[in-house]
């Protein structure tokens, strides 16, 4: 079998999924180039491919104004996600997680009120398709 130089020669498609479940995005790509190299034609590389490349566009903008966290994409998602918020207390209470649906028809901003007078929290974006869990952006931590 002939390798491309640096080519992993145990690159599948499940690999690049569970790179994409873990969050790995570069190594999710490097494999998906190297089975399209492989099998130009393979469909499920094609998809791989594509479902990275929109993975490593999405980014996800966090700040608190007003007592709410405010959360901006880049652009509408493309399907329903789920966002997920995790909420830190500066009074030593356990962190809590408030999570909803994020669809397209909401546009590329949300907002979330703020649980207490004071604390910090950190947002992701998280998809499942095909059984496949991607997280899809993390803020920044902000604090008020």
């Amino acid at each position: 079998m002939n390798l491309h130089r640096g080519a992993d020669p145990l690159a599948s498609p499940t690999l690049a999924a569970l790179y994409l479940r873990q969050g790995h995005l570069e190594r999710a790509r490097q494999v998906t180039q190297q089975l399209l190299q492989r099998t130009p034609d393979d469909p499920t590389a094609h998809a791989l491919a594509r479902r990275v490349e929109w993975l490593r566009r999405v980014d996800l903008e966090a700040w608190v104004r007003d007592e709410h966290l405010h959360l901006r994409m880049p652009g509408a998602p493309a399907h329903a996600v789920v966002l997920e918020v995790k909420v830190f207390s500066v009074d030593g209470l356990p962190p809590a997680t408030i999570e909803r649906t994020w669809t397209p028809d909401a546009g590329p901003r949300t907002q979330v009120p703020l649980p207490s007078e004071r604390g910090a929290a950190v947002a992701r974006i998280r998809i499942s398709r095909e059984g496949i869990l991607a997280i899809l952006g993390v803020s920044r931590v902000v604090t008020w």
